[in-house]
C-alpha cells in the first residue's frame, strides 16, 4: 500500500490538480459580466447600497425608499428589479434625483402575476454609500403600514 502512495504518484496528482485547478480559474474569469454585482470591497460599491432578495406575491407591491443622512444635498438613483432570471428593472426614476438633508425619496410598484422576487439597488451618484440609509418594503395590496421593510446592505 505504501508502494502505491510513493514518489511516482505524487507528480502526475500535482500535475492534474495544477490542471484542474488552472481550469477552475480561467473558467471563473469568463464568468463575470458588467450587470452582476461587484465583489465586496470593489470600489465600484463605495456608492451603491443593495437589499437582500424578497419574494412577493400579489396583491401586495413592493417599493423602494432612501434617507439622505448627510448636512448636503445629494443626488440618489433609485432603482426597484425583479429577478426573472436575469436582474430587470421594473420601477425608479429615469434619472438621479436631488435629495435634501434629511429628505427622501420613494418609488414602488404594484405587483402582478405569479410576484416574484425583487430587490432595491441605491447609487449615490455624488457621494458615498454612507451618505444614505435605503429599504426594500411590502406594503399590503389593500393600503396600510407596511408588512415589512428590508433594509439595505
Amino acid at each position: 500500500m505504501s508502494r502505491l502512495c510513493g514518489r511516482r504518484f505524487v507528480l502526475p496528482l500535482v500535475v492534474i490538480l495544477t490542471t484542474l485547478i488552472g481550469t477552475i480559474a480561467v473558467k471563473a474569469q469568463h464568468v463575470s459580466t458588467d450587470s452582476e454585482v461587484p465583489a465586496k470591497g470593489s470600489s465600484k460599491l463605495s456608492n451603491v447600497r443593495f437589499t437582500p432578495p424578497v419574494a412577493v406575491v400579489p396583491p401586495d407591491a413592493v417599493g423602494c425608499s432612501v434617507l439622505n443622512i448627510t448636512s448636503v444635498t445629494r443626488s440618489v438613483h433609485a432603482q426597484l428589479f425583479i429577478l426573472a432570471p436575469e436582474p430587470t428593472p421594473v420601477g425608479g426614476q429615469g434619472s438621479p434625483l436631488p435629495v435634501d438633508p434629511g429628505g427622501g425619496l420613494s418609488i414602488g410598484v404594484a405587483v402582478s402575476g405569479g410576484g416574484g422576487t425583487f430587490y432595491c439597488k441605491f447609487t449615490v451618484v455624488d457621494g458615498t454609500r454612507a451618505d444614505i440609509r435605503g429599504s426594500l418594503q411590502i406594503i399590503p395590496g389593500g393600503g396600510g403600514s407596511e408588512k415589512i421593510s428590508v433594509l439595505a446592505e
